[in-house]
């Protein structure tokens, strides 16, 4: 053979130390199906296999609508409705329970269901009240007095409680002209349902609170 036996041998240099490294966990959580069963799905009536949800665990990006399995728009859980209410001629003091008479069992959530009695302890229920229309009377009698000053002779005040539901009216001198619409005092309510409930709760502002805030103008 023309070769000959070589003496060699392999040196390994390192290119990194390894007090250089640094480990990082960089796995990500991934879309899941899973099952939720119970042991009513199969002993109510109907019986059903369960339900199965499907978890995202980062943003979802929709470049089209959200549609329901017929290909209707599927609406987001939040619904807003009015109750417009006329005041009696004259005076008027007293209470009305907006949620039990005009909300519960009457309206619906997005989804379609009405809205049941747990829906205030649920904070699925927010409300804002305002005057939409005050005609006066000034031949009225005077509405009594709240502090020993002489009565006051036009007044509609109004209070609405969030957490039952009431609306509270003192009123005073007004007129409600049967056939003529725009000669009437009313109360516009404005209700809004949202199902998942609302994270925020009503802010209360004193006077005093406010006089210390404002700034000159």
């Amino acid at each position: 053979m023309p070769f000959t036996s070589i003496n060699y041998r392999i040196d390994y240099i390192p290119t990194w130390e390894d007090y250089n490294l640094t480990l990082i966990d960089l796995r990500r959580f991934t879309p899941k199906t899973f099952t939720e069963f119970e042991s009513t799905d199969i002993t109510g009536t109907p019986r059903n296999g369960g339900k199965n949800t499907f978890f995202i665990p980062e943003d979802v990006l929709i470049g089209g609508d959200i549609l329901n399995p017929n290909g209707t728009f599927y609406p987001v859980d939040l619904e807003i409705n009015t109750i417009v209410i006329d005041l009696p001629e004259g005076s008027t003091d007293g209470e009305v329970d907006i949620f039990t008479n005009f909300v519960k069992n009457t309206m619906y959530f997005a989804d379609g269901t009405l809205v049941g009695s747990i829906a205030l302890t649920n904070n699925q229920v927010r409300a804002t009240t305002s005057i939409k229309s005050f005609v006066k009377d000034l031949d009225g009698y005077d509405y009594s007095s709240v502090d020993s000053y002489p009565p006051i002779d036009e007044v509609v005040g109004i209070l609405y409680m969030q957490s039952s539901g009431v609306l509270r009216i003192r009123a005073a001198n007004i007129r409600n002209i049967a056939t003529r619409s725009e000669f009437r005092t009313k109360i516009i309510v404005t209700v809004y349902l949202k199902k998942a409930g609302f994270k925020n709760t009503e802010q209360q502002v004193s006077a005093t609170t406010l006089s210390g805030l404002l700034t000159s103008i």
